[in-house]
């Protein structure tokens, strides 16, 4: 069985250069396996479907999203920030890590950057290994 982490990086389109735009394919960065679709808003980002996308097997989830006051939709950055840390407590209390799942607010960015943002979470996933508790 192959032992390539998968991560999905979710970004906020802008958080992003418009040059940095990923494709939603997936692609290999340094190792790791990485989807990266974009999200018209950060405000789209939901609990439930972080804790299905790790249950379901991704080792590892980058939230990247604008910074509140550059935020278009006002409070979106803040929900998505809420949303990440509801879903990191569940999955401690689950008996998973909650490293698995990492939130950003950035903006500007370009693709080497969230490139070395996704080398830097697989890096730190190693450590956790695959297994996803069910508790």
């Amino acid at each position: 069985m192959e032992n390539i982490p998968e991560i999905v990086l979710l970004y906020c389109s802008r958080a992003v250069k418009p040059e940095a735009q990923l494709s939603e394919v997936t692609r290999t960065v340094d190792g790791a396996h990485v989807r990266a679709p974009t999200l018209p808003c950060g405000s789209k980002v939901e609990t439930l479907a972080l804790l299905q996308m790790i249950q379901s097997g991704t080792h590892g989830i980058v939230v990247v999203c604008c910074p509140e006051a550059n935020c278009q939709f006002v409070s979106g950055s803040r929900h998505a920030a809420g949303r990440v840390l509801q879903a990191q407590a569940l999955l401690a209390e689950t008996g998973n890590s909650p490293e698995r799942i990492k939130f950003l607010s950035r903006t500007d960015l370009d693709s080497a950057a969230l490139d070395s943002i996704v080398k830097e979470h697989a890096l730190a996933l190693k450590t956790l290994g695959s297994a996803v508790a069910t508790g």
